[in-house]
């Protein structure tokens, strides 16, 4: 049997959010550790910042380079981080059970921080589970990891600040058959601009995308605005994309397409602890029900960074840092006088990089078509669930997201529902006529992830007291 061990503070992702909040504990005397799955710190926005070259430093632009000044700053704090581990639960007890590959290593905590990040929001079309077709993050990861570059012909399809940022770093590091076909709405330029005068209080945002634009119509095959509908096709493997525009359709040849229209927060874990969640209709995702510090409607559990709403990596590191303000003032290392000081200028730094969220919501918010798919076109993924499945499970009597997996097994497979739950969401409201909100989620029970028997079977039950645990 493993054992447990006793920790003033878990952090659950070694992201901007997670390293702020462990360099911020060290600093107030907590005991912290920060579990992660991943080999290097930096989440997805700095993945594999300390193992990159000079040349993919270059390519990845300023931003991402950032990033190894910070996990510096983490590794001098000296909380103790475990790589490669999987959080398979976070109970509301304040126990983080992780999966070391070899042991379940379980950890009692006075407070849990849980800052995993965002995933990319879905993107379900016709064609979409072709080979060949890949969300643009994950083309991303492989960059950033190997700097793997697409070969052939390359198509973009999506929307938002990051399809753009993809487009223009494959651009950099040699992508030379490159279309982008935007799918962001026409109305939305519209229905955003009465935000922007706010926005431009955080106008260094607004000329990186600007910057972004220019490079994407200078390098770019084919640049196509106003895309309003999408599909792939091909017979082993994606060979062509079918597209609708305000100026007409077109079909292009095709070797891979490059998916993203934003992303969501990923929660499962919060869900898991029975963490309240509320619909955000700006968003359009799920998010955990959060106080001012972050701190979820299960006591000593916060969610920070893009976990608790999407903010961003600028805003995400202060996020961590209230979430500690506010776990330190209960553990008793500082007064609530002086959490109030401490978290003062923090909050303006985190409201100064938030002021631009509102018209990036606006203008980037997809189009209900490329997010609320019918007929055939794959929902889930894992169990090859239809929007015509889900549609037949509502005509005989299937009322929500927990039902429907009964009905057709939606949200059943490997992911356990983080790749269609949204999805899966948003149809059932539409054709219920009910809102999202009221509709729900799928209830998430724990092992968020798979674990095979004989690891769980090490789950530890004795308590080993950690010699730097704060009493």
């Amino acid at each position: 049997m493993g054992e447990v061990t006793q920790i003033d503070i878990g952090i659950v992702g070694s992201g901007p959010a997670g390293m702020a909040a462990a360099c911020q504990a060290a600093a107030l005397g907590l005991s912290a550790i920060v579990i992660d799955e991943q080999a290097e710190s930096g989440g997805q926005i700095y993945r594999g910042i300390d193992s990159a070259s000079e040349r993919a430093l270059s390519l990845l632009g300023p931003d991402y380079a950032r990033g190894r000044e910070i996990t510096r700053q983490f590794r001098a704090s000296g909380v103790p981080r475990i790589a490669g581990s999987t959080v398979i639960q976070a109970s509301k007890d304040l126990r983080l059970s992780a999966d070391t590959k070899t042991r379940i290593q379980e950890y009692q905590c006075r407070g849990l921080i849980v800052a995993t990040g965002a995933i990319g929001r879905p993107f379900p079309i016709p064609g979409w589970t072709l080979p060949g077709v890949m969300a643009a993050d994950g083309i991303q990861v492989l960059l950033k990891n190997q700097g793997l570059v697409p070969q052939g012909r390359i198509v973009i399809a999506g929307t938002g600040p990051l399809a753009y940022l993809i487009a223009a770093q494959l651009l950099a590091a040699g992508a030379d058959d490159l279309t982008f076909l935007d799918t962001t709405p026409r109305s939305n330029y519209f229905l955003a601009a009465p935000l922007l005068i706010q926005a431009l209080g955080a106008s260094s945002y607004l000329v990186k995308g600007l910057k972004l634009l220019a490079r994407i119509h200078r390098n770019a095959r084919l640049y196509v605005s106003g895309v309003n509908s999408l599909s792939a096709s091909g017979s082993n493997r994606v060979q062509r994309i079918h597209y609708e525009s305000a100026r007409g359709a077109g079909t292009i040849d095709a070797d891979w397409l490059l998916l993203h229209q934003g992303v969501i927060p990923d929660s499962p874990l919060l869900r898991a602890a029975e963490c309240a969640h509320t619909w955000n209709d700006q968003q359009l995702c799920w998010q955990p029900a959060i106080d001012a510090w972050g701190e979820t409607s299960q006591p000593g559990i916060f969610a920070v960074g893009d976990t608790s709403s999407i903010m961003g990596a600028d805003a995400a590191p202060h996020s961590g840092r209230l979430a500690v303000f506010a776990l330190a003032a209960r553990i008793g290392k500082i007064t609530s006088l002086e959490r109030e000081r401490l978290a003062a200028p923090v909050r303006d730094r985190l409201l100064k990089h938030q002021r631009i969220r509102p018209f990036l919501d606006r203008l980037y918010r997809p189009a209900d078509n490329l997010r609320i798919p019918t007929g055939d076109t794959v929902v889930c993924r894992c169990e090859n669930v239809s929007a015509n499945s889900i549609a037949t499970a509502v005509t005989e009597g299937c009322p929500g997201p927990n039902q429907l997996k009964f009905f057709t097994r939606c949200g059943m497979g490997p992911c356990q529902g983080r790749y269609c739950g949204t999805t899966a969401s948003e149809i059932l409201a539409k054709l219920t006529a009910s809102r999202t909100q009221d509709i729900g989620y799928f209830r998430i029970r724990p092992p968020i992830k798979p674990v095979r028997l004989e690891t769980l079977a090490t789950a530890a039950t004795p308590v080993k007291k950690a010699e730097n645990y704060q009493v």
